[in-house]
Formats: C-alpha cells, structure tokens, sequence
C-alpha cells in the first residue's frame, strides 16, 4: 500500500520523512513550513532532511506531489523552470519525476511535450499515484493546440511508469475554452484509476 502526500511546494531543496514502529509518512513541506507547523528537528528528532540532487540547467524547481511504495522506493513529481530557446519569450516549464531509493534521490527522465512554435513549453506534474514499483501514473497539464480550432490551451498530461521508464499516455482532448487543470490522481486498483481537476473555461 503506498502512502500518498499531495502538498504542492515552491524553490523546494529538501524533503523531511518521518518514521515509526508502524509507518513512514512521506511529507514535501519545506523547511519553513515544518518549523511553523511545530516540526523543527529540534522538537520531533524523528524527523529526518533529505536534500535534493542538483537538477541540471533549472532555474526554478516546484515539487507538488509524492508518493511510494515503501521508504526506500518513493517518487515526487512537479516540474522545473529552464531557460526557453525561443528569444524573447518566458522560460520553459518542463515535467520532473524524483526517485529515492532509501539513500539518494535522482532525476529520472520524462517525456517532454514540445513547445509549440513562437510559445514556450508549459508542461507541469501535479500528482502522482502508485499500484506497485512496476504500475505508477503521474498528471498534469500541457500546453496544446485544439485539432481544427488552433486554440492554445492546457491539454490533459497522463505519464506511467513501468518499472523501467516513464512513458505518455494517450488522454482525450478539451474541445474548447483555456483547457483543464488536474489536481490529483487516485489509484484504487491495477485497473482503476481516477483523475481529478477542473475545466479552466
């Protein structure tokens, strides 16, 4: 049974766990946060700081969900800021998994939708939900274009990992309007799988 923390962070540099005789909780609350909400190491010394792995060519790192499947296979995803190739234009937001193996966390590869012409590339993670280390599926959002309305908007973003790598998924386009935003994903079996968010109008 995986233990499941949906927590969007900002500029996140570290991650706190906390263990048991029964449990280990998974927690992405930064440090400050932690001391406001009373968990200074100082008070609880269960709590334990993991520090992230330097991300190659990010300017910026949001992490907005974890999960696993045991203390030593956890996963966080979110994305990451880099500078855009497009001149004059915002940087490119691209997806980012995390993985901790019990003593180090690593970036593992994801696919990127590519940006699209003269805008940058949106692609954001917010969520994630394992079955088992073989059978875990990541959402969020990118930005796409409507077939035969040219509109530009955030389209449905479904990645799964098969124990080897992160693969796209296929997900039904939004006809109209700004798109859709998905908050959370919910696992309740192999085969069942539930996607949560709001249409952005």
């Amino acid at each position: 049974m995986s233990s499941h923390c949906h927590a969007p962070t900002r500029n996140l540099h570290s991650f706190m766990t906390m263990t048991d005789t029964t449990r280990t909780l998974f927690t992405a609350i930064p440090l400050v946060a932690a001391f406001l909400l009373g968990f200074a190491p100082a008070q609880t010394p269960n709590w334990v700081v993991h520090s992230l792995p330097p991300i190659p060519g990010a300017l910026h790192v949001e992490i907005t969900d974890l999960d696993g499947t045991s203390s030593t296979d956890l996963w966080a995803v979110g994305w990451k800021e880099v500078q855009t190739t497009i001149p004059g234009n915002f940087n490119d937001r691209q997806n980012l998994a995390l993985h901790f193996d019990g003593t180090t966390w690593t970036e593992v590869p994801t696919p990127q939708p590519p940006g699209l012409g003269s805008f940058a590339q949106r692609n954001y993670l917010n969520a994630i939900g394992v079955v088992g280390p073989n059978d875990i599926w990541a959402v969020g959002q990118f930005r796409g274009v409507t077939p035969g309305l040219g509109f530009v908007g955030d389209q449905i973003q479904i990645l799964h990992w098969n124990g080897s790598q992160w693969s796209a998924v296929s997900a039904p386009l939004v006809p109209n309007g700004a798109g859709v935003w998905l908050d959370d994903v919910v696992v309740a079996g192999p085969n069942d799988v539930w996607l949560f968010g709001y249409d952005l109008g």
